[in-house]
């Protein structure tokens, strides 16, 4: 591998580490000091309200989910760079079906968006009654959770095909690698249940959604420390086509 080869995986090795660290603290202060002031579950009503008197935090929260999309294919790019000489067909089928999270999320964004709009809007009142436009507005912001459901298989299937790759490299500890595969195949399993209905806020595997996606989180805060603190060992990388 000659040094131009090298620095370019160092490059984007740390594009990989600043990508996850963006995402994981920026969707996590997004929840918390955004969507989580505004969204009142199974309460329509409340959640226009919190809308109508917090539309610049919310349009805040809409800018950043679209920086935070960005970031998500940039982060599927970066990891496609990293593993296509190992695997190219297989680090390119990880790297559509990673894609498909951050284009379902800019169809969240847009809804979210569109439903902003009818705040300003008041000839739909005139047709339907502003309670009920209400109820429309709040009920589809109360959506923002269930939204991310679908996105989520594609992102964990992504991560665990590009993780197994990454695996065969060792440029990174096989420990982390491992976990990584771990936390994300939680997540699938997670999801496939709630899509089954058997994972809902009213269920016990509902009430304590947090505890499958912490793994996740912790893994993405080690993985990009660790990208971008300590370059990734060559010494066993050895490229390959397949």
């Amino acid at each position: 591998m000659n040094e131009t080869r090298k620095l370019s995986l160092r490059v984007f090795g740390k594009i990989t580490g600043v990508s996850f660290l963006v995402i994981v603290i920026g969707y996590t202060l997004n929840w918390t000091l955004i969507f989580s002031k505004i969204i009142s579950s199974g309460d329509e009503l409340q959640t226009f309200t919190n809308i109508s008197t917090k539309e610049l935090l919310l349009r805040f929260g809409i800018v950043s989910n679209l920086l935070l999309a960005i970031f998500s294919i940039l982060l599927a790019w970066s990891l496609y760079n990293l593993l296509e000489k190992q695997n190219h067909e297989i680090s390119l089928f990880a790297f559509i079906i990673r894609l498909v999270d951050p284009f379902l999320s800019l169809i969240t964004v847009s809804i979210s968006y569109i439903s902003l709009q009818l705040l300003n809007v008041k000839d739909y009142s005139v047709y339907y009654g502003s309670d009920t436009i209400s109820q429309i507005i709040g009920m589809l912001f109360n959506l923002y959770t269930s939204t991310s459901t679908i996105p989520m298989v594609f992102t964990s299937l992504g991560f665990i095909i590009f993780f197994i790759v990454l695996l065969q490299t060792k440029i990174v500890p096989k420990l982390l690698t491992i976990f990584g595969i771990i936390s994300y195949s939680i997540i699938l399993v997670y999801v496939v249940i709630k899509i089954l209905g058997m994972g809902d806020s009213s269920s016990i595997l509902g009430s304590i959604e947090l505890v499958f996606y912490t793994p996740s989180v912790v893994f993405e805060l080690i993985a990009g420390i660790f990208f971008i603190v300590k370059n990734i060992d060559l010494k066993d990388y050895q490229e390959t086509k397949t």
